[in-house]
């Protein structure tokens, strides 16, 4: 995982850090559990932007709050002249001037503390979230579209799986899709 991440809107400069591993798990879960929530009411388009919308839409008042906090948390505002000041201390103030830019915010704080959850555990999670493969190549073209380096070695196909869900050895036939 990028030691931090920096994102910039209209000219705030906010710098993200790595939450605690237990915390950002914790909150995974909750997104993935929201993901296919939305999933089965709504379908979406296939894209990650539209399952985390729709999952955010699903999310009880407790399961966002605890990822807006996370994010929240994990995030120093930089402002042209003020002093910077970590975002949960002032999250209110901030964003009544600054009010497009918490959606934005939490969508981007959740990708990037959850990105090394995703290429970390892939041919798990590609058994468990079908649509993992889609994931990571929207990863990846968030990457190269900010101009970051895409993650080196990160395949965009889920592992193949058996009727187990488990990965499925290299040499085993393949039933046709």
């Amino acid at each position: 995982m990028e030691s931090r991440k920096i994102i910039t809107l209209d000219g705030v400069e906010y710098v993200m850090t790595p939450v605690n591993a237990v915390q950002g798990w914790a909150n995974l879960q909750k997104m993935l559990g929201a993901i296919g929530r939305s999933k089965m009411m709504n379908g979406g388009d296939g894209s990650m932007a539209t399952a985390i919308a729709l999952a955010f839409s699903v999310m009880d008042g407790k399961e966002l709050a605890e990822l807006q906090r996370m994010v929240l948390e994990s995030t120093v505002v930089k402002a042209d002249g003020a002093m910077p000041f970590k975002l949960v201390d002032q999250a209110e103030t901030h964003f009544n001037t600054w009010r497009a830019h918490l959606p934005q915010l939490l969508v981007e704080g959740a990708l990037y503390q959850f990105e090394d959850f995703f290429t970390g555990i892939r041919a798990t999670l590609g058994s468990l979230f079908p649509g993992m493969g889609a994931v990571l190549e929207f990863l990846n073209k968030a990457r190269e579209a900010v101009g970051e380096v895409p993650l080196s070695g990160m395949e965009t196909e889920p592992a193949q799986t058996g009727s187990s869900g488990h990965p499925s050895s290299d040499d085993s036939p393949r039933s046709p899709n």
